[in-house]
C-alpha cells in the first residue's frame, strides 16, 4: 500500500536565555555582601576573641560578642543599601527611613516578608540604642531571612561556604638572634574549600624563656 501526504519535519527550538544586566549599584552591593559574609565567618569564628600562646591560650568572650553586635548593624545597613537598587534615588530619599521604604515594596508586593524585616530593622535599633546582647544564631537567622529577600530581587544567588581557618607551623629555627624558636601562623578564610584571604605573622620563643 503506498502512503500519500506529506510530513514536516519539526524542529524543537531551545528556550532562550535572557540576560538581565546588573546596574552599577547592584554589582557594588552584591560586592559588599559578599565581604560582610566573609567578614561575619571570620571574626565570629571560635579564634576570635582567642590570643594565641604556646602556654597559655586566652579568650575574650565580651570582645565576640561586641563584634556579633556590630554585624547585625551592619547587616541593617545592607538591607536598606539593598532596597535602593529597588527604587529610584529620589523616591528613596523621599521614603526617609527604611521603616517607610519596607512598608512600600510590601504594598508593591516586592517583600517576602515585611514583618521579618521590621523585626530585623527594631531588633537593630535596640541593639544601636541600648545595651543588648545578640547571639550568634540570632544574627545568622537574621542573615538568611534577608538572604532570601536578596535572592528574590535578584541581587545576589546562593551564597559559597565561607568557612575561617586557623593553622600553626611546627616549631622551626628562628630568623632573629634573640629568639631560639619560631612558630608561624595563618588565619584566614575559605571560600568553597579554597584560601581567598589570610593573615600572617611569627611568633617567637625568647631565648630568656627556654626552660
Amino acid at each position: 500500500m503506498r502512503r500519500c501526504g506529506s510530513y514536516e519535519s519539526i524542529t524543537r527550538r531551545k528556550p532562550r536565555t535572557v540576560t538581565i544586566k546588573k546596574t552599577s549599584l547592584e554589582i557594588e552591593f552584591g560586592q559588599a555582601w559578599h565581604t560582610f559574609l566573609q567578614r561575619k565567618v571570620l571574626t565570629t569564628a571560635w579564634q576570635t576573641g582567642f590570643v594565641p600562646d604556646r602556654r597559655s591560650p586566652v579568650r575574650f568572650p565580651p570582645l565576640r560578642e561586641l563584634i556579633i553586635s556590630l554585624l547585625y548593624i551592619d547587616l541593617v545597613s545592607l538591607l536598606d543599601f539593598a532596597i535602593s537598587t529597588q527604587m529610584p534615588p529620589e523616591r528613596f530619599e523621599q521614603l526617609g527611613n527604611l521603616h517607610n521604604r519596607i512598608n512600600t515594596l510590601a504594598k508593591e508586593g516586592r517583600a517576602l516578608d515585611a514583618q521579618r524585616l521590621h523585626a530585623i530593622r527594631e531588633r537593630r535599633n535596640d541593639i544601636a540604642h541600648q545595651v543588648w546582647r545578640v547571639e550568634l544564631a540570632e544574627l545568622e537567622d537574621a542573615i538568611a531571612a534577608v538572604q532570601l529577600q536578596l535572592e528574590a530581587w535578584g541581587l545576589v544567588g546562593r551564597p559559597p561556604r565561607y568557612e575561617a581557618f586557623a593553622e600553626r607551623s611546627a616549631a622551626r629555627e628562628s630568623d632573629r638572634p634573640d629568639s631560639s624558636a619560631m612558630w608561624e601562623w595563618t588565619v584566614g578564610i575559605k571560600r568553597d574549600g579554597r584560601a581567598i584571604l589570610a593573615f600572617n605573622w611569627r611568633e617567637y620563643l625568647g631565648r630568656d624563656e627556654e626552660g
